[in-house]
């Protein structure tokens, strides 16, 4: 996947391009002529659809009502939209708006809600509000860039909305991009996004999130039906809806890796899809993560270590967490646990199909997991399966007290069940820095 164009520029691009959309009643695709008001430079109130569709202006700088006109298609976007100072947009059941676009995976056709603004659509199941690419696109035609809404405006909440064909290619733009704005979503429709279906970005230390999200479809998105940028987003992330696409994920872009620093706790809840993180991760921040029971960690040839920050992977016999790569074919760099903090806890958990890095490089990425000197943890009931080289590393058998150990399980660890890094006397016994096929919990524990 080509990698994400740096946030500044997008955000600059974003501004210059702001409110588009596209969709239909009968045939999203068809119908709406070139006629009607609504000049390109500012406005507000409600258009006058006397001459047919309306074309809406570039800039909305006051409130305005879009009404069901009765066409096939009731508003045209010809280029950009921007909502901006306080202005609310109120969008009405059984409004279709297109969006004219390009045939260009890059078009820069959008709406942006921005300063104060706000776009509030409430659609129902009979008359929902559609937005659809330019006429004659075809379905899988991603012909305009999306919806960007960066303010916090309780108003920006959409009830039976549909957004058709849109989203740039992977480095530019989700088909509804929240970023450091907040949007709740019910019953809507994401379809055929050339990027992520949504995206959830934090900007300048502000988190896009979701305030209300059930009952939503997300599918046919060629990246993921879901991005983020920001771990604190997690929290407003919630399960009842459906996800249909070929990458089928959350998708956490980090760059080249990221080393995160956690300003609140976060919960990664059992969604109907699972995490994936395609870079390597570093957790800071001294607050906790939790991961519940049923979770899927995916990764690429890659790990996750935490740092100064509290973690808990606690899944059930009937509801285990799961860490593994992405690509079945392929191996991840495991779970490296450096932090000394109260309350560590990885329990119940599988953690499989590990050793993404070879012996000579050291010991990252050679095992499932790597306990850090002095790290508090409890690690109990949990499964190490199929590993190129170690189940289990343990940086220096003189400083592992703190960890307390049972029922674990080791399948497959081609080299090691437990590699010992640094051995020594450990509670009267010489533990050299290789033990075969020793098993964990015939390590004493404290």
């Amino acid at each position: 996947m080509k990698k994400f164009r740096r946030l500044a520029s997008i955000l600059m691009v974003a501004a210059a391009v702001v409110f588009a959309a596209g969709c239909t009643k009968d045939n999203p695709n068809n119908g709406g002529g070139n006629n009607g008001g609504g000049g390109n430079n500012g406005g507000g109130g409600t258009p006058d659809p006397t001459n047919g569709p309306i074309h809406l202006p570039s800039v909305i700088t006051e409130n305005m009502d879009l009404q069901d006109l009765g066409y096939d298609v009731d508003y045209i976007v010809d280029n950009s939209v921007t909502i901006k100072s306080n202005a609310l947009v109120t969008v009405r059941p059984g409004v279709t708006i297109r969006v004219e676009g390009s045939k260009s995976e890059n078009s820069n056709h959008g709406i942006i809600v921005r300063e104060n603004a706000a776009l509030k659509m409430t659609g129902t199941s009979a008359k929902p509000i559609r937005f659809v690419g330019y006429e004659g696109c075809g379905a899988n035609e991603r012909t305009w860039l999306g919806i960007t809404v960066s303010t916090q405006s309780e108003e920006n909440r959409w009830e039976c909305v549909e957004i058709h064909n849109a989203g740039s290619e992977e480095g530019e733009h989700p088909a509804v991009w929240v970023m450091a704005g907040s949007l709740a979503m019910k019953g809507c429709l994401i379809d055929g996004s050339n990027n992520c279906g949504l995206g959830l970005y934090r900007w300048d230390d502000v988190d896009g999130i979701l305030t209300e999200f059930t009952g939503n479809t997300i599918k046919n998105c060629a990246v993921a039906p879901i991005s983020m940028y920001g771990y604190n987003a997690v929290n407003t992330l919630t399960t009842g809806n459906t996800y249909q696409n070929e990458n089928n994920y959350v998708y956490f872009y980090s760059g080249a890796g990221i080393t995160h620093y956690f300003d609140v706790d976060v919960r990664f809840k059992k969604l109907e899809i699972p995490y994936y993180f395609p870079k390597s991760q570093e957790w800071r921040g001294g607050h906790t993560v939790t991961i519940d029971p049923g979770v899927e960690m995916l990764f690429d040839n890659v790990g996750l270590e935490t740092t100064a920050v509290t973690f808990q992977a606690i899944g059930s016999a009937q509801s285990p967490i799961t860490f593994r790569p992405r690509n079945p074919q392929n191996r991840w760099g495991g779970l490296r646990l450096s932090s000394s903090t109260e309350g560590n806890i990885v329990s119940h958990c599988l953690l499989k199909d590990g050793g993404s890095s070879s012996t000579s490089s050291g010991y990252q990425g050679t095992s499932l997991l790597y306990i850090g000197p002095n790290v508090k943890l409890t690690l109990k009931d949990n499964t190490f399966e199929n590993c190129r080289y170690y189940g289990v590393a343990i940086a220096d058998i003189k400083k592992f007290d703190n960890v307390t150990h049972s029922g674990n399980q080791f399948r497959n660890c081609e080299l090691a069940n437990v590699h010992i890094i640094t051995g020594g006397l450990y509670h009267g016994v010489m533990y050299s820095n290789s033990n075969g096929n020793m098993n964990l919990d015939q390590l004493p524990t404290p």
